[in-house]
């Protein structure tokens, strides 16, 4: 960001200087005019000066040579006002010019090249003194009229006037915008802390679950293996192996969850058009042959024309998780437990709504339903990571998800996105 206003700085002073080029071609127009109407006599070199002076500004702003035509054109233009103001009278009031460059100075340069601002300033002060307390001439003396130097007094406050403003009202304004640039730079670092302490605080919770999770079925198994070297029976050794075997899947799936999860978090979202309910096909085949679905009823029952434009995997993902939790926490005292996927499409968006008559969740446990590793059931043999991860592909899509739930009733999950 501070280099982007940098940018906008130089810009700003660019134009300050391209336009001030443009101010001394129109009042050298206005002094060659006024010469020739009230007849005073003038070295017309003086006019080919200010006009050499302008015209070299201009083309070295135009070609990028900022810093030269800086320097060149504060130089000149301080020389050329002393030579005339030098050979004039003081009531023509040209001395005033030199308070329009000092000012110049200070904004064209900045803080950034004090030292060159600080010359040039001083270059001015010094020759504004020498014109009103010296008595230097270095070319043909103009007299002026009384009226006529009046004139010349008023044109010159104008113009000096104008420059000094137009000067001032620059720097303020860089002023201003590096005030608003520190203010959004704070803004920034605060968020950035807050987001640094947050990730801190889930990285925290994140490093504790996975060991947690991790180191359970492995001292598990080593139980397992104490009492299988304990035994020579080896129907009881094969109950052992058959409970390790058990543990070190519930290890696998837990690390599949895991990348899973580092998946959804780095890839970026690749939108297809997505059949919804060949997806939802796809799913229900894959899990039908798992116990959880045994006696299970799977309804499907989204439009065979429905299309979605939106990131495969990811809304795979959502469903996937809905429809395996559905499982897992059937009520197998009920008779007819089921599991039913509908989609509904509306002008904005489409709501897609898995829902089960199973165990339930409990309204203290729906606030918390969608933090990484909570679990609902003590009997829960999950990562944990499932609806968060259905919370964090829907949020990815553009979308929100919802519960309704009663323990002993079943559950319905309602996840909402744009079409």
């Amino acid at each position: 960001m501070s280099a982007t206003l940098d940018k906008l700085h130089q810009a700003k002073r660019r134009k300050l200087i391209r336009n001030l080029s443009l101010v001394n071609f129109g009042v050298t127009g206005v002094y060659i005019l006024l010469d020739w109407l009230l007849q005073i006599h003038v070295q017309y070199f003086i006019y080919i000066m200010f006009l050499a002076c302008g015209a070299a500004t201009y083309v070295l702003i135009r070609v990028g040579a900022d810093r030269l035509a800086k320097f060149i054109g504060l130089l000149s233009f301080n020389v050329i006002i002393f030579l005339v103001a030098s050979s004039e009278h003081r009531d023509t009031g040209m001395f005033f010019h030199f308070m329009a460059a000092g000012t110049t100075a200070l904004v064209l340069f900045g803080y950034e090249e004090r030292g060159r601002a600080i010359f040039f300033a001083v270059l001015s002060s010094i020759l504004m003194l020498l014109t009103l307390l010296g008595n230097i001439q270095l070319m043909e003396f103009r007299d002026f009229a009384p009226e006529h130097a009046r004139i010349f007094f008023m044109i010159n406050i104008l113009v000096s006037s104008i420059v000094s403003v137009y000067a001032f009202l620059l720097f303020a304004k860089l002023n201003r915008d590096t005030e608003r640039e520190l203010q959004a730079n704070e803004a920034i670092v605060t968020q950035q802390n807050a987001d640094l302490k947050m990730a801190n605080s889930q990285l925290d919770g994140f490093v504790y679950s996975v060991s947690h999770d991790l180191r359970s079925p492995l001292s598990s198994m080593g139980g397992l293996v104490q009492l299988a070297s304990m035994t020579n029976d080896m129907d009881e050794v094969r109950h052992y192996l058959s409970m390790m075997k058990g543990r070190i899947k519930s290890m696998d799936a837990f690390i599949q969850d895991l990348i899973s999860h580092a998946r959804n978090v780095q890839a970026d979202i690749k939108k297809e058009q997505v059949q919804l309910k060949k997806l939802v096909d796809e799913i229900t085949e894959n899990v039908s042959f798992s116990p959880d679905a045994e006696n299970v009823v799977i309804n499907n029952t989204i439009d065979d024309e429905f299309a979605l434009q939106t990131d495969r995997v990811r809304i795979k993902t959502i469903i996937s998780n809905l429809v395996s939790n559905a499982l897992r926490y059937k009520d197998t005292g009920k008779e007819n437990p089921f599991v039913a996927i509908r989609c509904d499409v509306a002008a904005d968006g489409c709501l897609i709504e898995v829902e089960d008559n199973g165990l339930g969740i409990g309204s203290e446990h729906l606030p918390n339903l969608f933090k990484m590793f909570y679990r609902a059931h003590h009997q829960n043999t999950g990562s944990g990571l499932g609806l968060y991860m259905v919370k964090e592909n829907t949020e990815k899509l553009g979308g929100r998800i919802s519960v309704v739930s009663q323990p002993g009733v079943g559950s319905i999950f309602r996840v909402s996105l744009p079409v």
